[in-house]
């Protein structure tokens, strides 16, 4: 019985090195055909899981699910192509960038990828706010009118307002400030602007300054709307 406890108490003792070094020695493996060979890193069930660097043919550094690369990671190629990007199950998926040569020439392809195939550039969105200094809301819209311009409304409490010391900066286009209009007029798209004001507070103690500055890619009639 004392001989059977001391055992115990041995494999006890072994079982986290014998764990690590089977990680160590390839007892942890790499399903991808590509890869099969080296591993060093994260395990489950005998399984490459986590982050790991595997080399077969290929060689692979970045996060592995279930014994395929998954996540992000960067993958080397026999022909000396490199991919820096995401994976599922294996396969490019997501934002990646492949970068190959061919004849000399290097090519590089950078978008979305979807089961191991590049489908393209991601498409960027028709706007982007840039910087909102105090603006409570803001809506940016496009109308079906067919010139190409830029409106420019502040409204309060639902009530459009005019601050006098409003202040309009385009990248493109005649500037147009009336009290029935603000904006730019024959605008060129992509469209940058940056918008300046202040208004008083809602109980007239302080004065607010207010900063908004955005980017239109999309060619159209647009209203930016912004409320306090």
């Amino acid at each position: 019985m004392k001989y059977l406890k001391c055992l115990l108490l041995v494999f006890a003792l072994l079982s986290p090195w014998t764990l690590s070094y089977a990680q160590e020695t390839g007892a942890c493996k790499v399903l991808q055909p590509e890869l099969v060979g080296d591993y060093t890193g994260d395990c489950k069930k005998g399984l490459a899981h986590g982050v790991g660097e595997a080399t077969g043919t290929d060689r692979y550094a970045g996060s592995f699910k279930n014994g395929y690369p998954h996540g992000k990671g960067v993958y080397t190629y026999s022909s000396g192509a490199v991919y820096i990007g995401g994976f599922l199950r294996g396969k490019r998926h997501g934002q990646g960038k492949l970068t190959h040569t061919n004849e000399g020439e290097e090519i590089t392809q950078e978008g979305l990828w979807e089961n191991d195939s590049f489908i393209g550039k991601k498409p960027e969105p028709p706007y982007s706010v840039l910087l909102n200094q105090n603006v409570t809301r803001y809506n940016i819209t496009k109308n079906f009118d067919a010139r190409e311009m830029v409106s420019i409304k502040i409204v309060r409490n639902g009530v459009a307002v005019y601050p006098n010391d409003l202040m309009l900066v385009g990248s493109t286009g005649v500037l147009v400030q009336q009290q029935q209009f603000n904006g730019f007029e024959q605008v060129h798209f992509p469209f940058r602007c940056s918008i300046k004001y202040s208004l008083p507070s809602a109980f007239q103690t302080v004065t607010i300054n207010y900063e908004f500055n955005f980017l239109i890619r999309e060619p159209g009639s647009w209203v930016v709307t912004l409320s306090q």
